[in-house]
């Protein structure tokens, strides 16, 4: 399991997000991670902005570099472009229900794949995105800034 501190200049960084399982699904999620990773690490979130996770990830595409990986859609799990990142935005609301943040927009998923070991929040505090669909949404409704330290 990841990580989470806060830093005194309000900065959250969040440690080993991936697992290496040292399985090939494993390897094209972690890949699908890193890059949706990459669109945020650093972002700063300022007093009474909007933070939406697909307004920064955008659309995960083949071009984009994303690879086909474990999702779940409709009780069924499939391979979709993209999949896995929706445990970077579940460990980014359980980041936002740590800070009090006013949470707008948030899904769970519709069914429980991970054993207690694996889980990467603790059960019922994750946070399914399907773009055009699903979001995560949260305004920061505090009066400093944070910033994003995804590793």
């Amino acid at each position: 399991m990841g990580s989470i501190s806060k830093s005194d200049k309000n900065i959250f960084e969040v440690k080993r997000i991936v697992q290496n399982l040292g399985t090939k699904e494993s390897e094209k999620k972690q890949h699908n991670i890193r890059i949706a990773i990459q669109k945020i690490n650093d972002l700063q979130l300022k007093p009474g902005q909007v933070f939406s996770f697909w307004h920064f990830v955008n659309f995960p595409t083949y071009k984009g570099g994303y690879l086909k990986s474990r999702a779940i859609q409709n009780n069924k799990i499939l391979e979709e472009i993209g999949g896995g990142i929706c445990q970077l935005s579940g460990l980014i609301y359980y980041l936002a229900l740590h800070c009090n943040l006013e949470i707008i927009e948030r899904h769970y998923h519709s069914i429980d794949i991970y054993k207690e070991e694996e889980r990467f929040t603790p059960l019922g505090s994750d946070a399914t995105v399907y773009f055009g669909y699903k979001d995560l949404v949260f305004i920061n409704n505090q009066a400093v800034s944070f910033q994003f330290k995804l590793n």
